[in-house]
């Protein structure tokens, strides 16, 4: 397991492309959004360009001066997603939250 490093978003370039697991920080000490895939840079960009979440997210997101992303690269995209389960269920981030 790979330590956890920190990037802001407007610099989500910077991320690699390996598999891994990653936090969405807005302004805050809490995770909002917590997730994994096999390319960490291609997956935090869907979420600011909108290929994949409402505008309800991106715009609660688009502030990049505050908001920033922690990550982890892990050997295989399986421990990324282990890693991701486990930390949904330790935090409780808002946007992991399914609608009710």
């Amino acid at each position: 397991m790979s330590r956890w490093l920190e990037v802001k978003a407007k610099d989500f370039s910077q991320l690699p492309r390996k598999p891994g697991v990653y936090c969405i920080y807005v302004d805050s000490s809490w995770p909002t959004y917590i997730g994994s895939s096999r390319n960490l840079r291609q997956r935090v960009r869907e979420h600011f360009r909108g290929s994949i979440w409402s505008k309800n997210f991106r715009s609660k997101w688009c502030k990049f001066e505050w908001c920033f992303i922690k990550y982890r690269v892990e050997r295989e995209i399986g421990e990324g997603a282990m890693a991701e389960v486990k930390l949904i269920k330790k935090l409780n981030p808002q946007d992991n939250r399914k609608p009710v």
